[in-house]
């Protein structure tokens, strides 16, 4: 009686794992016949790997680097280049910076906009979340945080050269927006005077910032003795 019910307990405990080597599949076979090993002292028992659950891939904005020898131009936008001191200012040659603003209004997300000179040793990334508005309609990029009179929203690594140079500004798309270039000499400002070159955003022409229009200068009229 005592060997039958043994007989009737093994069955069913076979029977059971049976059921459960069926259930998790081919990939935990060795894991049941382990565990039958244990149960008839053949072998020594080991729990069941349990398979870690994998983090879901999270996909990286990856900036594209714009090449300054992409001349595709991108039609009907409304950002341009303002202002370009590339020869620095009187403190420093090194203070060296450039804005570019738009002309529409309402807001527009410049994020992941990219300037780039000639020689692709500069390429200033417009930061993430940024925003032009009517209250603060340019983006003042400089070669240091620090610059007198000017307040850089972003710095960029690299210098201007002062001839023989080019500047470009892509979208996200890495089509242009606008261009200007120094062959071989910039279209404006002065690299003894150190004045910047500024646009005309109504005309798009340049001009050192230092022209200004004449005053005209009423004639003191003489009183006749």
């Amino acid at each position: 009686m005592k060997f039958e019910r043994q007989k009737i307990a093994i069955v069913c405990a076979v029977g059971s794992i049976a059921i459960l080597g069926s259930l998790a599949g081919h990939a935990q076979r060795d894991h049941v016949d382990g565990f039958l090993g244990y149960l008839f002292g053949k072998g020594v028992a080991y729990e069941a790997e349990i398979p870690k659950k994998q983090k879901p891939l999270i996909k990286k904005n990856v900036q594209k680097k714009c090449s300054f020898l992409s001349t595709e131009k991108k039609e009907n936008h409304d950002v341009f280049f303002k202002e370009i001191a590339w020869m620095g200012d009187r403190e420093s040659p090194n203070n060296e910076w450039f804005a570019f603003q738009k002309i529409s209004p309402g807001p527009l997300d410049i994020s992941g906009y990219q300037a780039v000179n000639e020689n692709e040793k500069i390429r200033a990334l417009v930061p993430e979340k940024t925003l032009l508005t009517d209250e603060k309609p340019f983006f003042v990029f400089g070669r240091k945080e620090t610059i007198s009179g000017v307040t850089p929203d972003a710095t960029y690594a690299g210098a201007l050269r002062n001839t023989k140079e080019g500047l470009r500004l892509f979208d996200t798309n890495c089509l242009v927006l606008d261009e200007v270039l120094a062959l071989p000499s910039w279209p404006a400002g002065d690299l003894k005077a150190k004045t910047t070159m500024k646009r005309d955003m109504k005309t798009r022409a340049w001009y050192p910032q230092a022209l200004t229009k004449p005053k005209t200068q009423k004639k003191s009229s003489q009183n006749k003795k």
